[in-house]
């Protein structure tokens, strides 16, 4: 799971927590409520990202590292051009990675170079130097992950 959608699910999941030792004399509301819970879970549903990643969960993992770099807030205030932008990095992210790893797959140190040489001028000029460093940190852990996994 992406870095920023098991925070979020952590999140969710102590106010479930919570919710459930509340309703402690109702263990049918209990389990509705994790029911739910477990769907939102294996639905990747995470509130406040937008529909457009709905066919790409690379992009999606993608966009939330900016969500997890710039902050949560930056986003709530942030008008749909703005928004939109962070979408169509989130998918040039994911067409670099993509070919990273594509010229790169014996050697995993220069997928993990070749990520850092075509994603830091993109993200400079996005953010800054300090988050696209946080950025591409993550992007980079999120590649590992896929790799270990082999779906990337």
């Amino acid at each position: 799971m992406p870095p920023y959608a098991q925070k979020v699910f952590a999140e969710l999941l102590k106010q479930a927590i919570a919710e459930a030792e509340a309703m402690f004399d109702h263990p049918l509301k209990q389990y509705a409520m994790f029911k739910k819970f477990e769907e939102q879970v294996e639905q990747r549903e995470v509130e406040g990202t937008p529909d457009a990643f709905e066919s790409n969960a690379h992009a999606r993992a993608y966009f939330g590292t900016f969500r997890m770099a710039l902050g949560d807030t930056f986003f709530d205030g942030a008008n749909t051009d703005k928004l939109q932008q962070y979408v169509d990095e989130a998918y040039a992210i994911d067409v670099a990675v993509r070919n990273a790893v594509a010229e790169n797959s014996l050697n995993p140190q220069n997928i993990e170079m070749a990520i850092r040489k075509s994603l830091l001028p993109r993200l400079f000029s996005l953010m800054g130097l300090e988050k696209a460093k946080e950025v591409i940190e993550l992007i980079i852990h999120i590649t590992r992950i896929g790799l270990s996994r082999g779906n990337l």
